[in-house]
Formats: structure tokens, C-alpha cells, sequence
């Protein structure tokens, strides 16, 4: 998984605009190229940059700017240098090379450029184009820290607070903190902040905290305004303010945050905690578009809705239908489901029977903010939208009575509807019809047994090109490789449909950030169905996408093995439970382990089903479950690598892998302590791994003397997909038994799993 925090602090340093004072007087293309045709060193690297951050599609080109960079590198700019090595590291450009952008990065650090010295500890301590050495990383924090470049010292202090540097030492992790923030270093005084909000490591104290926002958002600290903004907005940790958090979000908006103006254009727009002013929200919001593309919505929305209001009560139904979607989308300015819901009806009245659906749909919507859920409302507006002929919500009255949803079970008036909705053209009502399997919400999904065994592998032909290869790249007269692979379960066999009826898909949404997604690019992560209703994952795909899973509409998919079919099982998610002792962002990822609730009261059925069973988990503890080298595990998945052009498999893959021993695996982790043994590392012998994509699936085991498989690990992280001797990492299901039972077996720890 190589979507990394260095990428995103790259993209800012982007989209920030580093590099000579002069590129601010935004010199024309043809004058930065005759200076750099010129041998202006300076010329070529703000030629460069212009490349690389024009909003103007005939200017913008990562390849040219590459070159602008090289050029400005061989005549010895040290800035060019590092910014060839960011694009080497991306892969924008040029090749994707990180032993390239090591070597650049070492040449730009050695010249005392302390933003090089950061990226090369980045690339140490992960390992990624130099040996590994966390020591050595921490070492290059230091420097680029002491040489100011301020967000090394935030990762110098973790080093410390973490023991990266050989040693815990949290005195001297919070004097860098908060010798960083005073320098003015923003991101250390929000972690500073954060880690007194939160008691951990250090004591916890409020008043300290706010004092750090305070004084940085004062001395223009741009996050830590936004951070205290939210957390007193929030009234989390800190007692509610909103007048004082609307104070810090104009103080952000005014250093020019998007964000920081659109969050007061809200307050100001639906007057939360002031007085309401329309017109001052709309010029925010127009001031938030201008610093950022992305925030163009809430002006776009705002100018939009009053001609459409307009419109629809001049008695224009498909102006109040065009409004209502507005009134629907997902955390906008305008989202107002009680407002949608009333101009859905004046449209259904109209003889809209989509409108009519819409209105169905906003009365079953879990945790929905019109009111209580209508049964009787729900099946009155489906039926109307039926008869009218929408025929998704024949579908979707069929499933209620199948399902006794609002309804008293009817299975042959469930066929009768799902026949009525597949002639018209609805095809998981085709499938649906003579299946209900698994659509019952009270009926216990089995466990699987031991009728299911290890798949068969079947010999696969060598990887084509597409899916791993070695890419030569020549710079400076040397030959560098980098591995690059995408495709699926890494050097996987294909499984027969139905042999890992577990396996659950999260799923993102169709539409994601305003864009189509294919059937494949849906794929967020695994999981394991362990029980009716519950999903065993990996944590860190909680925030793989930083969106709230449910709020975000984003499901759970079962029983299917080709995502690009209509096959299994959809649900909606209703909770999303982090293990206790997993800390968002650790790099180490270690107690990577989560649990996700659905909701089986809504699941809506894709398509033929391809088997469907629960997961037993692993029940022996820690020290019972004896791990041998050599011992077979097996792993599943839809996944993808996180090289260039990485895409999910369409099909469902497996993998047989072998267990390195606790202590091998806990020389690879380097951990220890309460963390021992929390981790279990597997590969194969051909380079097979889980890799992103695998996310959050299971490890199997098969061989326990009742031949019942069980699920021992779940898919965690790795590095380098694919290559010999670097085992990807398995949080152990075992040691979280205790919390897994308080969550999904609560009414006894000793009940049968």
C-alpha cells in the first residue's frame, strides 16, 4: 500500500507552490522556457513547477516538467533535485523509482536542503528503494528538523514517543514539539495538542492544548485554527463554544483555508450559533471556490436552488423533483431530508412514481432525521411507485414480503413482485425470484464446516504483462529496477465459485466524489463474515478513503465471487467499531482489527448467490495456537497492488501461504511487549501476498483436528507485493477474543462460534 502520508504532504508542497519568489509574478511559459533553455537553474525549476500545478490543460504536463526538472537538477539547483525525486517517487513523468528518488533526495540532503533530508527518512525507515533502518530514518528527521524544515520534527517526535530511535524518551519527544510549534510549526503544535486532548503519552490537560491552538492560530497556524475550531464546535474534549469555534474557522478562512471559509459559510448560511446572513455565507462559499476547486459546491448549489424553487411552485413537477435531489446530496449546504421528502411528495402526487420511491426510500433510510420509520408509509409509496411502473420498487416490495419488513412474510406475493420487476427489466429481480436465500434477517447465516476444504491450486502460466514485471529505468548512466505489479491476491490461484463463502467485500459507493466508479474500482476492502450481521476487517480501512463508512452509503457485499456481476448480497452499514487499542495512523499498524455491523434488515440482493456461510474465529489463545515455519494458511481476496496503474481482480483469488514463527515474524515487526505476538507474518513460496485491495480478508487455517477452517489473522500490511522474503503481515484474530465477544457474542464469552 503505497498511498502514503509522504504523498499527500508531497501533493501539498505542490499545491503550496515551492520554489522561487519570482513563480508568485506568474512569469508566461514562453519566458521561464527561454531562461531555462538559457541555463537559469532557478528558470528550470519554476518551469517545472508550472508544469506540474497549471490548471490549465495545455500547459500542465508531468512529463515536461520532469524534464525542466532534470535540466535544473545537471545544473546543480538543489530544489529541482527534490522535485524530480517527489515525481521519481510518484511515478508522475518519469518511471516510478524509488532507489532514483533516494538517490536524488541523498544529493538534495547532503546539500543541507532540510525538505530532502525529510523525504529520505520517510523512504528509510518504510524501506522503500534503500535498506530499512528505522534508527537511520529518525536520524534524517533530526536534521531536516534542526535545518527547518518543521514537519520532520512532528516524525522525529513520534520516533521518540514510539522507541523508532532505539529508545522511548517522551520528555524529549514533547521538547521537540514544542520547540517545533514555537517556531511556528503548525502540524507540531496541533500534535502536540492532540496528544494533551487525548492523555496519550502525555498527561492529559485541556487548558494546555487549547493554549497551543490558541497561540498557533494566532501566529497564522492554519490546522491548529481548524483543529480547535472543530473540537469546540464539537464540544469533543473541549466544552461547546460555537461562537469561539466560528471564531478560529474565520481566523483559518482568512489565513486562505477553503475549508476553514466554507465551514463559516455553513454556520452563517443555516445561522447555527449566529445570526443568520445568506449573503455574507454565499460570498464565503465563493471564496472557498476560488481558493480550492473542490469547495465550488455550496455556491453552485446556492445560486441554483432559488430559480428551481421558483419553478416548481409555478407547478413545474420535474423542477421540484431537480430540486429535491439537490435538497439530497450528501453533506451539502443544502441537504435537508424533511424538505426533499415534501417535494418528493408534491411530485409523486404529480405522478412521478420515481418521486414516489424517493419518498419510500427516505422513510426506511436507517437512522434517517424526518422521524420515526414508517412501515406502513414505506409500503404505501413503494406500492404507488409500482403500480407506476418503477419497477425497482416492485424489487423492493418483494423483498419486504419476503423478508417481513413492514409487512406479514408473503413468499409467493414476494414471486409475484420479483416476476412483475424482472419483466420489466430489473435483473437482480430476475435472479431474486426464485431465490430468497439469505435475505431473511432473523435467520442465522451457518458457519461453514469442514465439508470446505483448502482450495485446489491450479497451475497458472507465468504472469502476463499486466500483472508484475520489473521495470529498468536508466538515470545518470545506472540501470535501476523497480518491481511493479497490479492485478490481485499477488501470484494467486484462482478459487472455484463458493469455496470461501466468508468472504465479504466493503464496498464503496457508485458514485464516489462526483465520479462513476467501474465495478472494480468499487472494491475498498476484505472481510470475514463471523456472524449474521457482522463483519471481522482491518482497521485502517475504516479511513483508507477518510469518509464516514455509513454516513458515505457505502455496503457490505456477500455471496458473490465476480464484483463485476450482479452476484450476492448488498447491505447498508449500521456501525463501525475500531479495536481498542488501534491508533489511526500508526505506521506500524499494529492491533489492525475492526468489526462492522449491517444491517440485515435492508439487504438488497445483487444476483445469483455463490455460497454463503459465516467464519468460525480462532478461539485458541495465544500460546495454545502453536505457530511452526512452513505452517499453510490460506488467503483470499479481490485486492490490488499499489503500484502504477493498480486495479482489483474481477474474480474472487486464493493464495497458499506458509507461517514464519512468532519470533521470526516478531523480528520483523520489531515488536514486543503488550504488542507481542499481536501479528502474525505470511507468504509464499512464489512472492504470493495479499496486497491493497486484500485489505482486511482472512487468513485461513484448515488444519485443526476437527478440519473446521478458522479464521487466525486478518490482512494487515505489507511491503513490496510479491517479492521473496517479504512476508505480509496478519493482525491475530486471537488476541482480541475478549472484545470481539463483548461486541458480536455479548450474552456469553463461552458461546459456540
Amino acid at each position: 500500500m503505497i498511498v502514503t502520508r509522504l504523498w499527500l504532504i508531497l501533493i501539498a508542497i505542490i499545491a503550496l507552490g515551492y520554489g522561487n519568489p519570482a513563480l508568485a509574478e506568474t512569469p508566461t511559459l514562453e519566458t521561464l522556457v527561454a531562461r531555462c533553455d538559457a541555463g537559469k537553474a532557478a528558470a528550470c525549476h519554476d518551469l517545472g513547477a508550472l508544469r506540474q500545478e497549471s490548471r490549465d490543460n495545455d500547459v500542465r504536463d508531468w512529463k515536461m516538467a520532469a524534464t525542466a526538472f532534470q535540466k535544473g537538477c545537471d545544473l546543480k539547483h538543489v530544489p529541482a533535485c527534490n522535485r524530480l525525486g517527489d515525481l521519481y517517487y510518484s511515478g508522475r513523468g518519469v518511471p516510478k523509482n524509488h532507489a532514483i528518488a533516494v538517490q536524488l533526495y541523498t544529493r538534495a540532503c547532503d546539500a543541507r536542503f532540510a525538505e530532502a533530508c525529510f523525504s529520505l527518512g520517510y523512504l528509510t525507515s518504510r524501506g522503500e528503494g534503500v535498506s530499512q533502518s528505522e534508527a537511520r530514518g529518525q536520524a534524517y528527521y533530526h536534521t531536516a528538523c534542526a535545518g527547518g524544515y518543521l514537519e520532520a520534527c512532528e516524525y522525529e517526535a513520534n520516533g521518540w514517543f514510539g522507541g523508532d530511535a532505539g529508545s522511548i524518551d517522551p520528555v524529549r519527544a514533547e521538547s521537540i514539539l514544542v520547540a517545533a510549534c514555537d517556531k511556528g510549526g503548525d502540524q507540531s503544535c496541533v500534535s502536540l495538542a492532540q496528544r494533551l486532548m487525548n492523555g496519550n503519552p502525555m498527561p492529559k490537560d485541556l487548558g494546555r492544548a487549547r493554549a497551543v491552538l490558541d497561540q498557533s492560530c494566532a501566529a497564522k497556524g492554519v490546522e491548529s485554527c481548524l483543529v480547535l475550531g472543530a473540537a469546540l464546535q464539537r464540544g469533543d474534549p473541549m466544552p461547546k463554544d460555537e461562537l469561539r469555534a466560528i471564531s478560529h474557522l474565520e481566523r483559518a478562512c482568512t489565513l486562505s483555508s477553503a475549508k476553514g471559509c466554507d465551514l463559516v459559510g455553513r454556520y452563517l448560511f443555516h445561522g447555527r450559533g449566529v445570526v443568520a446572513d445568506k449573503p455574507r455565507a454565499l460570498a464565503l462559499f465563493d471564496k472557498a471556490c476560488g481558493l480550492e476547486e473542490r469547495y465550488c459546491e455550496s455556491s453552485n448549489l446556492i445560486r441554483k436552488a432559488p430559480s428551481l424553487s421558483a419553478t416548481c411552485d409555478n407547478g413545474t413537477i420535474t423542477a421540484c423533483v431537480e430540486l429535491a435531489n439537490l435538497h439530497q446530496i450528501y453533506g451539502s449546504v443544502l441537504e435537508d431530508d424533511a424538505r426533499a421528502k415534501a417535494l418528493y411528495l408534491r411530485a409523486c402526487d404529480g405522478g412521478v412514481a420515481a418521486s414516489c420511491a424517493s419518498v419510500a426510500g427516505l422513510l426506511e433510510s436507517p437512522g434517517n432525521i424526518i422521524g420515526d420509520a414508517d412501515p406502513v408509509g414505506v409500503h404505501r409509496y413503494y406500492t404507488r411507485a409500482c403500480d407506476g411502473g418503477h419497477w425497482s420498487s416492485c424489487d423492493r416490495l418483494a423483498r419486504r414480503y419476503a423478508n417481513g419488513i413492514g409487512v406479514a412474510v408473503d413468499e409467493a406475493k414476494a414471486a409475484t413482485l420479483y416476476a412483475k420487476a424482472c419483466a420489466g427489466g430489473e435483473n437482480h429481480a430476475c435472479w431474486a425470484k426464485d431465490r430468497f436465500a439469505g435475505l431473511a434477517p432473523d435467520m442465522e447465516i451457518e458457519a461453514a464446516s469442514a465439508d470446505f476444504r483448502p482450495p485446489v491450486e491450479i497451475p497458472e502460466e507465468p504472469p502476463k504483462t499486466g500483472d508484475c514485471r520489473i521495470v529498468e529505468t536508466e538515470f545518470e548512466g545506472k540501470i535501476f529496477e523497480q518491481e511493479s505489479c497490479y492485478g490481485y491476491v499477488l501470484n494467486g490461484f484462482d478459487v472455484g465459485a463458493g469455496s470461501a463463502p466468508w468472504q465479504a467485500l466493503i464496498e464503496r459507493p457508485a458514485i464516489f466524489n462526483g465520479q462513476n466508479l467501474s465495478a472494480t474500482d468499487r472494491v475498498l476492502c476484505g472481510g470475514s463474515l463471523i456472524k449474521t450481521g457482522w463483519i471481522l476487517t482491518a482497521a485502517h480501512c475504516l479511513y483508507i478513503d477518510k469518509k464516514d463508512l455509513k454516513k458515505s452509503r457505502y455496503r457490505i457485499r456477500l455471496g458473490l465471487f465476480d464484483v463485476t456481476r450482479p452476484e450476492g448480497i448488498s447491505y447498508p452499514i449500521l456501525e463501525v467499531i475500531p479495536y481498542k487499542d488501534y491508533k489511526r495512523g500508526d505506521p506500524t499498524y499494529a492491533n489492525d482489527l475492526a468489526l462492522i455491523r449491517y444491517d440485515t434488515r435492508a439487504p438488497l440482493r445483487l444476483g445469483e448467490l455463490r455460497g454463503l456461510r459465516s467464519i468460525r474465529i480462532d478461539d485458541k489463545p495465544v500460546g495454545q495456537r502453536i505457530i511452526y515455519g512452513g505452517m499453510s494458511a490460506y488467503t483470499y481476496g479481490w485486492g490490488w497492488t499499489a503500484a502504477d496503474k493498480s486495479r482489483a481482480s474481477a474474480t474472487l483469488k486464493g493464495a497458499k501461504l506458509a507461517l514464519t514463527t512468532e519470533q521470526d515474524c516478531s523480528k520483523i515487526t520489531r515488536f514486543s511487549g503488550a504488542l507481542a505476538n499481536v501479528v502474525l507474518c505470511a507468504a509464499g513460496r512464489k512472492g504470493e501476498q495479499a496486497c491493497s485491495g486484500d485489505s482486511g480478508g482472512p487468513l485461513i487455517y484448515y488444519g485443526d483436528p476437527d478440519g473446521v477452517p478458522r479464521v487466525i489473522g486478518v490482512v494487515s500490511s505489507g511491503k513490496r507485493c510479491g517479492a521473496e522474503g517479504e512476508p505480509s503481515r496478519y493482525t491475530r484474530v486471537s488476541r482480541a477474543i475478549p472484545w470481539i465477544n463483548q461486541h458480536v457474542w455479548p450474552s456469553t464469552v463461552t458461546q459456540r462460534r
